[in-house]
C-alpha cells in the first residue's frame, strides 16, 4: 500500500496526485499510515530515478495544506529527507525542506536529522541552506531526547 501511495504522490496526471493526497489524508486520519516507511519508499524511488522531485514536492505541499494529511506529514518527510539529501542533488530539495520546516512545528517533531544539520552548517545564503537552517532550528526548539530523530516502526502491515 505504501509503495502504491508513493507512486501516486509523484504521478504525472494531476488527478492521480490529487487522489494520492486524498488517500494520504484518509490513512493519516485512520492512523494507518506508516509515515517513516512511506518516506523511505519515496527517497528510494527518487534515488532510482523513478519519481520526479518536482511532482512529489507539489503533492507534499498539497498534503501539508490538507487539514487531515498535514498533521501526519512530518514522519513522511523525516523518513524521506536523509535518503533524498544523500542520494540526489540537494539543490533540488529547497522546497521540500521548507515544507519539512513547517511540518516540524508539530510537537512530536524533535531531535536532529544529521543530513539536514550538515547541510545547514554549510556557508552560503541559498534557499536550500536557508530552509535547512530553518528546519534544524525548528527541530532544536522542541524538547529533545538528545538523540537523532529515528522514524518509528509501525505495526501496521499492508
Amino acid at each position: 500500500m505504501h509503495l502504491a501511495l508513493a507512486y501516486g504522490l509523484a504521478s504525472v496526471p494531476d488527478e492521480d496526485r490529487r487522489a494520492a493526497v486524498g488517500a494520504l489524508a484518509r490513512l493519516v486520519a485512520r492512523g494507518r499510515l506508516d509515515g517513516a516507511l512511506l518516506g523511505r519508499e519515496l527517497a528510494e524511488l527518487v534515488a532510482l530515478g523513478t519519481l520526479k522531485v518536482p511532482l512529489l514536492t507539489e503533492s507534499l505541499r498539497a498534503a501539508a495544506a490538507h487539514p487531515r494529511a498535514g498533521p501526519g506529514l512530518w514522519p513522511v518527510l523525516a523518513g524521506a529527507l536523509p535518503g533524498l539529501l544523500a542520494s540526489t542533488r540537494p539543490q533540488a530539495h529547497a522546497a521540500l525542506l521548507a515544507i519539512a520546516a513547517d511540518s516540524a512545528r508539530d510537537p512530536a517533531a524533535h531531535g536532529e536529522l544529521p543530513e539536514v544539520t550538515a547541510l545547514a552548517q554549510r556557508p552560503g545564503s541559498s534557499q536550500l541552506l536557508i530552509q535547512a537552517r530553518r528546519l534544524r532550528d525548528t527541530l532544536a526548539a522542541h524538547p529533545a531526547t538528545g538523540q537523532s530523530w529515528t522514524p518509528p516502526h509501525s505495526t501496521v502491515v499492508e
